[in-house]
């Protein structure tokens, strides 16, 4: 049989296909948002290339992720309920339109170079990355749900992390090989192709293998889920329902009596997101904590995951050129996928005992709140000096960088797993959603400050929203109650 004894209790089996799911769907995250900058990195030959472009074309290209969050989010809730079906029932739409993207993309830049149907070949690439832009749900809200169905409980967050560090090293991966890919105008095509062979390689592997759910859950908490979701939908067809692989349509073939409806499975799927949303305001301790840590996200993660897309503007001031700027966003990012890598591994390890996991992330996010405040206010170009008050040649600034991002990557799956604790037996799918909404509410304000404030306040502001967040979190209330 394929499963590795040692790596849960004997009452649970934990796959070794669990690593090949975790790889396509972190492959698929990675995948969005390398997409989701687009030609951001080369604006001057994008400029060349379609004509006429302002900054805030390429503001929009930014904003369409955030943006549609919303919409999207709405219609994946009855998706992500369902702790049994949600991967594929995630995961196969956003390949379905990750292609589309692609097919537009081709189509705005191999068509001929004048306005069709009075429309100019650029909104057409733009219409491109609002369509991959709405598959950012299914990447950013996935990531708990496959930690916890998949993997036992010492291997969750790490799990958790890899598919969240794909989603910081894509636009890095994009700022660092975009200029290679495309060096002239007459390159650009080279950047469409590249997203359509990584799009057909994704396509491949979610159709060749990729189901929701082992066929035994690996942890207490894995059965716990499904027991819950299985209860909702006996209530919504008034019989009793089976436990753990009591409905198993869609993953291995089998297809039993007691199956119900579509329809029956979307209510109960609604039903789930309810009782989820009432048993977290069932005490004011836990729509309190769980309030605490999502507003905690929208000042601090989904913030810092934006910035990185505007270091080219931040940065425009030391004048260390285009070059250096990619080198500093591309070092960030494998610093920022090293932290997470590592943090998923440490949260695993001191959330045993599991009441360390505050104090472990309590001291991670005030070092963060430290070391983003010198580099925001000290480091950066700043209200107090145009090229940063403590003058680094790029070599210091790069060291900073390292450092900051690091810690970022070390914080990030730390404050997840603090929201899952908490909100336990509360389904890790809505609990996703809600927690990458809060990161891309926060993003969004971000994006829209260099409309309202001076590029050199941005970096002062944001870092003066990671220090309120920081002293938030040691007044939010954590419980624990996963196993």
């Amino acid at each position: 049989m394929d499963t590795d004894a040692a790596a849960a209790p004997l009452a649970h089996h934990a796959y070794k296909r669990r690593f090949y799911i975790l790889a396509v769907y972190t492959f698929g995250a990675f995948l969005q948002a390398f997409i989701w900058l687009g030609v951001n990195p080369i604006p001057e030959i994008a400029i060349e290339f379609f004509g006429d472009l302002t900054d805030g074309d390429f503001a929009t290209n930014l904003n369409f992720g955030p943006i549609l969050y919303l919409p999207v989010s709405i219609l994946m809730v009855p998706l992500l309920a369902d702790p049994r079906h949600a991967l594929r029932r995630a995961v196969r739409p956003a390949v379905v339109l990750e292609i589309c993207c692609v097919i537009i993309a081709l189509f705005s830049v191999l068509a001929p170079n004048t306005a069709l149907l009075g429309v100019r070949r650029f909104t057409y690439f733009q219409v491109a990355l609002a369509v991959n832009a709405m598959c950012g749900v299914q990447a950013m809200s996935c990531s708990p749900l496959i930690g916890a169905v998949w993997f036992p409980a010492k291997e969750r967050s790490t799990a958790m992390a890899l598919p969240i560090a794909a989603l910081f090293i894509g636009p890095g991966t994009a700022f660092a090989i975009s200029p290679i890919i495309v060096p002239t105008a007459a390159h650009l095509p080279n950047l469409v192709y590249v997203w359509a062979a990584m799009v057909s390689l994704q396509a491949l592997l979610v159709v060749a293998y990729f189901p929701s759910r082992p066929p035994t859950a690996p942890s207490e908490a894995a059965a716990e889920l499904e027991r819950s979701f299985a209860a909702t939908i006996a209530s919504a067809t008034r019989s009793s329902s089976g436990g753990y692989s009591a409905i198993n349509d869609d993953d291995d073939g089998t297809a039993h009596a007691s199956s119900p409806s579509l329809v029956t499975v979307v209510v109960a799927a609604w039903l789930s997101v309810l009782q989820d949303l009432r048993a977290l305001v069932g005490t004011r301790r836990r729509w309190v904590g769980a309030a605490m840590i999502c507003l905690l996200a929208s000042l601090s993660i989904g913030p810092l995951i934006v910035y990185l897309g505007l270091l080219d503007r931040l940065l425009a001031p030391l004048n260390f050129g285009d070059s250096k700027v990619d080198i500093i966003a591309a070092v960030g990012t494998v610093c920022i996928l090293t932290g997470v890598m590592v943090g998923g591994a440490v949260t695993d390890r001191v959330s045993v005992p599991r009441r360390r996991l505050k104090a472990v992330t309590a001291v991670m996010f005030a070092l963060l709140a430290v070391l983003f405040g010198t580099f925001g206010v000290l480091v950066m170009p700043s209200p107090f000096a145009r090229t940063g008050v403590l003058h680094l040649p790029f070599a210091a600034v790069l060291a900073v960088d390292v450092v900051v991002s690091l810690t970022l990557g070390l914080f990030y799956p730390m404050l997840y797993e603090v929201l899952v604790e908490h909100a336990f037996p509360v389904s890790t799918g809505t609990l996703g959603l809600l927690l990458s909404f809060s990161q891309n509410v926060g993003g969004l304000v971000v994006l829209s400050l260099p409309e309202f404030l001076p590029l050199p306040v941005v970096s002062c502001t944001l870092a003066v929203f990671v220090l309120v967040g920081a002293l938030l979190f040691v007044v939010t209330p954590v419980d624990y109650s996963r196993s």
